[in-house]
């Protein structure tokens, strides 16, 4: 793999493109991922509230899409792809602000009981 010119004018690369970074950032993203695709597999195995569950799952797939997009970027910092998965991660957080607020309305009785509550309706 050939390596850029350092960004920093000196004979030394900077930190973020030397691999003990790489590998750090590595463990830590893949780590996360382990962690989060456990939680992804409990929701769906004890699929108990579907209504809920549907967007804590769809919720959780940032970890691994911020985390795998990051470290990717992080490995080819010195050419222009990283832009690439910039864009699908910043995608992805767009889809996951939308599915946070749909949580959100679910968890409060959907949104004829939010509005009720807010025009002073009893319930």
């Amino acid at each position: 793999m050939a390596t850029a010119a350092p960004a920093n004018g000196t004979d030394q690369p900077i930190f973020l493109e030397t691999p003990t970074a790489q590998a750090i950032t590595g463990v830590f993203a893949w780590f996360g991922m382990a962690i989060t695709f456990y939680q992804i597999y409990q929701h769906l195995r004890y699929y108990s509230k579907p209504s809920q569950q549907r967007w804590i799952v769809r919720i959780l797939f940032i970890v691994p899409i911020y985390g795998l997009c990051s470290w990717i970027s992080l490995l080819l910092i010195s050419g222009d792809y990283y832009i690439y998965f910039e864009s699908v991660r910043g995608c992805y957080e767009a889809f996951l602000i939308y599915n946070f607020l749909s949580l959100n309305y679910e968890y409060l009785g959907g949104e004829p009981a939010i509005l009720d509550e807010l025009n002073g309706k009893p319930a």
